[in-house]
Formats: structure tokens, C-alpha cells, sequence
């Protein structure tokens, strides 16, 4: 017996089985000991592995292709447009906006909106799924069973979103710019960049937005969505009505959402052959400044997706996780 207590022991005398007994009496676990799916635990625990304890959100904006410039290799603008003051004003004074609104664009530098990703300055409000039921007919002693059918919520989402601007009104002009083209075309005045938009029915004024959860590491990934068919649907003209007075410059814009879907793996496909084309260095960026010991604080180019295994610190599912990672 007393051969067995000393093979317990650590090189300074500690019974390690009555120690781990007694730190589980306090509710808490080595990380192998979570039995979550197999076994009850009767008196709490404390789980600080798999709690979340910090989470930040990124938003990612495709973009639209309006048809803003003659091609995709021209200054010029669409001759159906530039004879129109307004356009004629964002080309001589917001080029850059333009530019975000034509993905066709040889100088579009990407496909993500990316002053609208540096600007959100709340979250994406995700729509709750609610399940519709069917109900059979009712016997003759007037009971009725009710089954679950589909859930509902998945479509047609209203939501909105806040924008700081700058002093140039660079994001006011960037809604202001796709209103005033939505409302040409409408009247059948501008016509797509491309005649197969025209051929296979594509949308080329409605973009998707791309929703990114990652936890305290700032990589792994929590939770992933992607909106289809999202486009603005009012300009915030209202924010000039009072200004804040002790300065900035903040928008709510709403938007319209075709589709919602979350937690399928095919978005993050989606995401990583979308950005492919833009990924010209090989290596990731750091997020932490280890000459400084400082976070990194260099603006990315683009982000991707990547697929790692869970290793060791997590043995008992999850074999693999999705990483948020720049270059």
C-alpha cells in the first residue's frame, strides 16, 4: 500500500490523486475530464477551455459591379452616365468611391468593400429561425396532433447597420452614389457592365456580406454566416438634420438581405475562391509584434480561411478548427 501512495507522488511530495480530488470538489477539471456528451455533473464546474471569454466580429462587403466606368480598364465614365452632373462630380472628387462600386474595375484592388469593413461600427443582427407546424385534422373527441415542418427566417432579412464617415462624406457619397444609380436603373437609363448579367440573370447591383465571429485569440473561428442578395435600401440623409455637436460622424443604414445561412462549411469554400485571386504574398501576418512585443499594427491586405487539426487541447471532439488569418 504504501509502495502504490508513493507512486502518486511528485518530486516535491505531493499525492497528486488527492490533490486532483480536491480541486474537483471545488468545481474544477483538467480538460479531459469534461464528460459533456457521456455523464451528469452534480454540484457545477468551472470551465474556462471552451468558455467564451472575448469575441470580436469582422464584416466583409463584396462588391456590386455597377456599370460607373466604360470598362474595365477605363478612367471614363459610362457614357450612359457622364453626361450627368452628379456622376461627373464622384469622378472628379470620389474616384476611390467608384471604384469600390465596380468590381469589374482593373482598380478595384480586391473584392471586398473595405471602407465599409473599417468604418461598421455595430454588428450584424442575425434573424431567429422559427419552426412552422402542421396540424392534422381533429378526431371526432377533438384532438389534434401538430407536426414540425421547416423553419422560417432564413429569408427576406431587414437589418441595419452603423457607419462612422469622415469629413469628406466619403460614405454618405458611397450610398448616395449606388441610390442614384439604382434609381436610373429602374428607369431602364444604364445598363449592366456585361451583356451576361443580362443572359444568366445575375444581380450586379446586390452584393453578399460575409460574417465572421472569432474568439480570444483573435483566429479561431466561433461562428461564420454569409447574406445573400444584401443591398442598402435608403441613403442616412437624416444625419444632417442635427449634428453632434461635440463631433463625429455616424450613419445607420438599412439593408435588405435575400438569404441568410450560417454554418455551412460551403461559405468559407466560397470565401477562400473569392479572395484566392488577391493573394499575392505567401506568408501570413502576425498578430503579434515579437521584436516590440507589441500586436501587429500593419493594415492586411486580405484575409482567408484556413483549416487546422485541434491537436491535443482538444482531444474529445472538434478534430478540426477554422482560423481567420491575413496576409
Amino acid at each position: 500500500m504504501a509502495s502504490n501512495y508513493t507512486s502518486y507522488k511528485n518530486s516535491v511530495g505531493i499525492n497528486l490523486s488527492n490533490f486532483k480530488r480536491d480541486i474537483n470538489a471545488a468545481g474544477i477539471y483538467d480538460r479531459r475530464d469534461l464528460e459533456w456528451f457521456d455523464k451528469f455533473n452534480r454540484f457545477g464546474y468551472i470551465d474556462p477551455y471552451n468558455t467564451v471569454n472575448h469575441a470580436k466580429e469582422y464584416l466583409f462587403f463584396t462588391k456590386p459591379d455597377l456599370h460607373l466606368f466604360k470598362n474595365s480598364s477605363s478612367s471614363s465614365l459610362n457614357t450612359e452616365l457622364e453626361n450627368i452632373p452628379f456622376f461627373m462630380e464622384m469622378k472628379k472628387n470620389y474616384k476611390p468611391v467608384l471604384e469600390q462600386l465596380q468590381e469589374s474595375c482593373s482598380s478595384s484592388n480586391g473584392p471586398f468593400i473595405k471602407i465599409l469593413s473599417n468604418s461598421v461600427k455595430n454588428t450584424l443582427d442575425m434573424p431567429t429561425l422559427t419552426a412552422k407546424t402542421i396540424e392534422t385534422s381533429a378526431t371526432i373527441y377533438g384532438t389534434k396532433q401538430n407536426y414540425r415542418s421547416m423553419s422560417t427566417g432564413d429569408e427576406d432579412h431587414e437589418f441595419s447597420l452603423e457607419f462612422e464617415d469622415t469629413k469628406y462624406l466619403d460614405l454618405y457619397m458611397f450610398f448616395k452614389c449606388w441610390d442614384e444609380y439604382s434609381g436610373l436603373k429602374a428607369l431602364g437609363l444604364v445598363t449592366p457592365p456585361d451583356d451576361n448579367y443580362i443572359i444568366n440573370k445575375i444581380l450586379h447591383d446586390q452584393i453578399a456580406i460575409y460574417k465572421f465571429i472569432v474568439g480570444e485569440d483573435g483566429q479561431n473561428i466561433i461562428y461564420y454566416s454569409k447574406g445573400f442578395g444584401c443591398c442598402p435600401t435608403g441613403v442616412p440623409r437624416e444625419a444632417f438634420s442635427d449634428m453632434d455637436k461635440n463631433g463625429g460622424l455616424i450613419y445607420s443604414v438599412p439593408w435588405r438581405a435575400f438569404v441568410i445561412e450560417d454554418m455551412n462549411p460551403l461559405i468559407l469554400k466560397d470565401f477562400n475562391k473569392l479572395v484566392s485571386g488577391y493573394m499575392s504574398s505567401t506568408s501570413d501576418m502576425p498578430l503579434y509584434d515579437r521584436t516590440n512585443h507589441l500586436p501587429n499594427s500593419k493594415w492586411a491586405t486580405i484575409p482567408y480561411i484556413y483549416e487546422s487539426r485541434s491537436g491535443d487541447l482538444d482531444p474529445t471532439y472538434r478534430r478540426y478548427n477554422y482560423k481567420l488569418r491575413w496576409r
